[in-house]
């Protein structure tokens, strides 16, 4: 009893811990994204957003699969899991950075109309890199040893150095009216995110141990990795692919006005990210547990926690869609805080915010994917595999036939048929499983 009220209180302890810094974290984030949509026009922000792009697809092959491996890799010493995947992380970020340098600008300039402006911001994207995936793989061993407080501080140093970078290029630019306000933005994030690894890897130092950097292991990890790195780089082209669709078929307005919007979501996604870095340790601790009354409280506690989020996540959707119709009904008086041309499609932002709603909902249903069962990857890649190819060849068809809204009405039915297939494999794998 007093062992199960110890375990309770820990995963509440680092609930309220999530929740708080989390919250401040992603309130900062979300205020940054907002002012981006002072700074920059639609057609300049789809520039910024191509960038992000470039760096979120190359940082999966910087990462191969380390984040997930952090999660469930079985190590005596996490040390050694820790010290060797930043080896990986730096190792594998120099050779993307060779094939920047020297190939670079061979593929960037195949696509000249659309991504030839990035051949100026190859150091940028190499530095964005890397400080992307060191601090992704700090935030997931953190994660996995069930130490938020460490996680949280990381986030949230990232975030106020980030705001406070932008607000100096916006005011460098306004002193300066000949600069060129997306590298400035650009360049600012790149360093926030440069300043807050180093940040990271300092008051990581007990954990990080040159001495444990050993080939022989890191070929280890990568040998187990491997699935997970093919999983995430079908996953990323997933995540990537109607930006990616969208960059060759649309306008750079409409694209730019996408794009803002889907970013700001991506912020917002604090609400299931915070249940998701409380509570998944926990489930996978309690599903592979050989007690029943554990097992079936990995049932009990993914349940409530979906009830929750639904809770919270319809409060939200009422108060966003409440306060984006005054926006819209008053927009000339918001017009010194964001550019017109965001504001005049809110529609589309409700739209894409009901569409992140459904798409968040499967999430939780996920944790069929930590058991051992070795039907699971085989079932993980071919579904991933059948959403790539429908979102990419979907955005093609829902895009000519209903434009930009058509591309989130296909998102959206995907997302309904993800959610059905996961409630399946959480009742085969977890449920059914848990039965015999």
């Amino acid at each position: 009893m007093q062992l199960n009220q110890l375990k309770k209180s820990i995963f509440l302890k680092n609930l309220s811990i999530y929740m708080g810094g989390g919250l401040l974290s992603k309130i900062i984030s979300f205020a940054t994204f907002l002012y981006l949509g002072k700074l920059l026009e639609p057609e300049s922000f789809a520039g910024f957003a191509l960038f992000t792009t470039v760096v979120g697809v190359l940082s999966i092959f910087s990462l191969f699969g380390l984040p997930s491996g952090m999660m469930r890799i079985i190590w005596d010493d996490k040390r050694v899991m820790l010290t060797n995947s930043l080896f990986i992380v730096f190792t594998l970020s120099s050779i993307i950075a060779l094939f920047l340098f020297y190939l670079g600008n061979y593929f960037l300039l195949k696509f000249s109309s659309i991504y030839g402006f990035l051949v100026d911001y190859k150091f940028l994207i190499y530095l964005r890199i890397i400080t992307l995936s060191g601090i992704m793989v700090l935030s997931t061993y953190y994660i996995s040893i069930e130490k938020p407080a460490k996680f949280v501080k990381v986030s949230i140093v990232s975030s106020v150095i980030n705001l406070i970078l932008v607000i100096f290029a916006a005011n460098y630019q306004e002193s300066n009216q000949l600069a060129d306000i997306l590298w400035l933005v650009i360049f600012a994030q790149t360093v926030a995110g440069f300043i807050s690894l180093i940040y990271g890897l300092f008051i990581s130092a007990e954990y990080i141990l040159p001495s444990l950097i050993s080939i022989k292991k890191s070929i280890e990890i990568m040998q187990q990795t491997w699935v997970f790195f093919i999983k995430q780089f079908i996953g990323g082209l997933q995540t990537y692919a109607v930006t990616i669709v969208l960059s060759l078929v649309a306008s750079s307005y409409l694209f730019g006005v996408y794009s803002y919007y889907a970013m700001i979501l991506i912020q917002l996604s604090f609400i299931s990210g915070i249940f998701f870095k409380a509570y998944t340790p926990k489930i996978r601790n309690l599903v592979l547990s050989t007690e029943i009354k554990l097992q079936n409280h990995a049932i009990s506690l993914v349940k409530k926690t979906i009830r929750l989020y639904i809770k919270a996540s319809i409060l939200v959707l009422l108060v966003l869609g409440w306060a984006m119709y005054l926006i819209f009904q008053y927009q000339d008086n918001f017009s010194a805080f964001i550019q017109l041309d965001y504001l005049q499609n809110l529609d589309l932002f409700y739209l894409m915010l009901f569409t992140w709603f459904v798409g968040n909902i499967r999430s939780f249903y996920d944790v069929w994917q930590y058991t051992q069962d070795k039907r699971v990857n085989k079932y993980i890649i071919i579904i991933q595999l059948v959403i790539l190819f429908t979102v990419y060849f979907g955005t093609l068809i829902f895009f000519k036939f209903f434009s930009i809204y058509g591309v989130v009405l296909n998102q959206n039915l995907i997302y309904i048929f993800y959610c059905i297939f996961a409630i399946f494999c959480f009742k085969r794998f977890v449920i059914k499983r848990l039965s015999k």
